[in-house]
């Protein structure tokens, strides 16, 4: 995984510990509120920031299709299970 910055970790910690308490990632809108972004966008690039980068494993055109890399999820999803 290639090194984050400090705005890309607040965003990744962000994710993880939404899905935390609630079960599943937040959508984008859920992100811009958290972050007091004025555009769903901003979230929507760092996801593809951080899918570039390794952090995590995006699955385009599915609604919270954001997990962790080395979540149990993604984990599944790169062994065929």
């Amino acid at each position: 995984m290639e090194p984050l910055t400090k705005g890309q970790a607040r965003v990744l910690e962000m994710i993880e510990g939404f899905r935390d308490r609630h079960g599943r990632p937040p959508t984008r809108q859920e992100m811009a509120d958290h972050f007091g972004w004025a555009s769903p966008n901003a979230a929507q690039d760092y996801i593809k920031i951080l899918a570039r980068k390794g952090a995590i494993k995006w699955t385009k055109r599915k609604a919270r299709g954001v997990c962790r890399n080395d979540a149990p999820d993604f984990l599944m999803l790169q062994a065929g299970g």
